[in-house]
């Protein structure tokens, strides 16, 4: 979390760890100039990713593994929950053909990938840890 200079916070981080049909309940506030605060808006947001929409199919990593955006154009990022180092990430098309490698390491990677629209597994390994992940490229 961060606050921006009109007190408002904001974050950038993903909500992680919630499952499918999760209710989530926030509240929005407005500071004014003396410090006082008021409720402005009240949000309540069901979770609409997770393991059924992100559709794992394999997962021995520590926590859960996410994809997100999904579907996406093509760029998205993987959420391991955890830093690993030498993460393999492999992409295969609907025939098994591997279309994509790279590298990286971290616990929130950013990919870019060119491809046909269509379905997609998403391979990441680490030493002995590995996930599948089935993704849509719109």
């Amino acid at each position: 979390m961060s606050n921006t200079i009109d007190s408002t916070w904001v974050t950038d981080s993903a909500f992680t760890n919630y499952g499918k049909g999760t209710d989530i309940y926030f509240k929005v506030y407005a500071v004014g100039q003396n410090n006082d605060t008021t409720e402005s808006y009240r949000y309540q947001y069901q979770v609409r990713t997770g393991q059924n929409i992100n559709s794992v199919i394999e997962n021995n990593f520590e926590y859960d593994v996410n994809l997100y955006p999904n579907p996406n154009s093509g760029q998205f990022y993987i959420d391991l929950g955890n830093q690993y180092n030498d993460v393999d990430i492999e992409i295969f098309d609907a025939l098994g053909k591997r279309v994509y490698h790279s590298k990286d390491s971290g616990n929130d990677l950013k990919v870019n990938f060119n491809g046909s629209k269509g379905n997609y597994i998403l391979s990441i390994s680490s030493d002995d840890k590995k996930a599948k992940i089935q993704f849509v490229l719109e």
